[in-house]
């Protein structure tokens, strides 16, 4: 399914930025990806500072017939404040998932490169949508989303 590998492209590319800066206390959670062998899906990893969830919504198109569609993703961040009292970590964390997000913005040469899947998906253009942020203080945590839009042509 290609919004199960879109997801994981994300999910691996953002893992891998946060693990170049030695940031390896989060849980990732993907809304289409299977939980580990003994493990509940989505479940809280409480050993974690904090979880970064990733959502492909289902395909769309604008044209009927014509197979140039898109895909919603959507990134959260949840942290717990009560293990980052001054946010830096947060701040830290956030900062990596924009550079992450923006890096495709601003070429599209990254992404194509780091979303094309043969046979299946050729993108041909990405847009860095809305997102929030802010502090949930009833369940203290720290929380940022960024939205983005993935455009190409869908083949199968």
């Amino acid at each position: 399914m290609t919004e199960q590998k879109i997801e994981k492209i994300v999910m691996d590319k953002l893992e891998a930025a946060l693990s170049a800066e030695g940031i390896f206390d989060l849980q990732f959670i993907g809304a289409w990806q299977p939980a580990e062998e003994g493990d509940v899906k989505a479940l809280e990893d409480g050993r974690k500072t904090g979880a970064v969830a990733v959502k492909v919504s289902p395909r769309s198109y604008d044209t009927p017939t014509i197979p140039d569609g898109q895909f919603g993703v959507q990134i959260s961040l949840t942290m717990r404040a009560e293990a980052d009292k001054t946010g830096k970590n947060y701040l830290d964390v956030t900062d990596i998932i924009s550079s992450v997000t923006h890096k495709w913005q601003k070429s599209y040469s990254d992404y194509a490169t780091d979303f094309a899947i043969a046979d299946e998906f050729q993108p041909t253009g990405y847009n860095l949508d809305s997102g929030d942020v802010g502090l949930d203080k009833e369940n203290c945590v720290w929380q940022f989303s960024q939205n983005f839009t993935l455009y190409g042509i869908i083949n199968f």
